[in-house]
């Protein structure tokens, strides 16, 4: 079943990152040909400790897909 579609720029897998020991809770199929990047949890930790600013977007994100959830 579809849950949500997300688009140029879009991130997932933030959840993940936060508790790297959670079940996952969706898969993510591309609906048309996409360019993507898989980084591991240790290659984020290691970029956000130079750009702390990383985490503010995640959490901006998850709060907003939070509340579209909810509605």
């Amino acid at each position: 079943r579809e849950v949500a579609n997300r688009g140029r720029g879009d991130h997932v897998g933030e959840m993940a990152l936060i508790e790297p020991s959670q079940r996952r809770s969706a898969d993510v199929v591309a609906a048309e040909p996409a360019l993507v990047a898989k980084l591991a949890h240790a290659e984020v930790t290691k970029l956000a400790s130079r750009h702390s600013d990383i985490y503010r977007v995640i959490a901006r994100t998850l709060a907003r897909r939070l509340l579209e959830r909810n509605k």
